[in-house]
């Protein structure tokens, strides 16, 4: 597995597959397609990595670079369903478990990656928020910007606990939150964020309880 991974890391670059797969691997019950692209989208490592010579008109990953990453690790991720979308998930336990080996060596790279998926299912830079960055002393120079200090729009959607239509009723409720942000939040130990917007939340649980079955919201 090891071997395979280095092999993907060589030919699209280590900093982009290694965050890639490690957003799977953080994940309760897998990513979808497009939230790994606002995943990547939202980690200015991974984007400084792949804008090291040029400034893009938008401060996203380009189309279809996580599509030739995945296309060649065939075997080893499958499609599946959870909460009520289609997720990408590891084929095999001993596929996340050598995921785990590779790439959460240390606690801080743990805590990077629950901590960047709970920002992205609180909203925090979702909608049309702005998420500051800075420029590397190369790209400052090569581009002669005047400061390091910039932010841009990710593009990313906004989290709301439950969409609306038009007429203001609710479509349909926001599952993947309700699933992924509590264990990302736990697992990065930001107990005042789990405690402001979930456990002790009145929103939250109204809006939980009328999305799920009992022992689901219990659970």
């Amino acid at each position: 597995v090891f071997q395979l991974f280095e092999r993907v890391e060589n030919k699209h670059g280590w900093m982009l597959v290694s965050h890639a797969l490690s957003y799977i691997t953080a994940s309760k019950n897998g990513v979808s397609e497009p939230e790994i692209e606002d995943f990547i989208s939202l980690d200015d490592k991974v984007l400084d990595d792949i804008y090291q010579y040029h400034l893009p008109p938008n401060r996203r990953i380009p189309p279809l670079l996580w599509t030739r990453v995945r296309s060649d690790l065939p075997g080893y991720l499958a499609d599946s369903e959870a909460d009520g979308v289609c997720v990408i998930n590891w084929y095999h336990k001993q596929f996340k478990i050598a995921a785990k080996q590779r790439y959460f060596i240390s606690k801080e790279e743990y805590l990077y990656f629950h901590s960047y998926m709970a920002d992205y299912f609180l909203g925090t830079y979702g909608g049309g928020i702005r998420k500051p960055f800075r420029y590397t002393e190369i790209q400052k120079h090569m581009f002669k910007l005047r400061s390091k200090d910039s932010s841009a729009n990710r593009e990313v959607p906004a989290q709301p606990l439950a969409f609306y239509n038009k007429q203001g009723k609710i479509t349909r409720y926001n599952l993947r939150k309700f699933s992924e942000l509590p264990f990302q939040l736990v697992r990065c130990y930001r107990y005042k964020d789990l405690y402001d917007h979930v456990l002790f939340n009145y929103r939250w649980l109204f809006a939980k309880m009328s999305a799920l079955p009992l022992n689901e919201v219990l659970g």
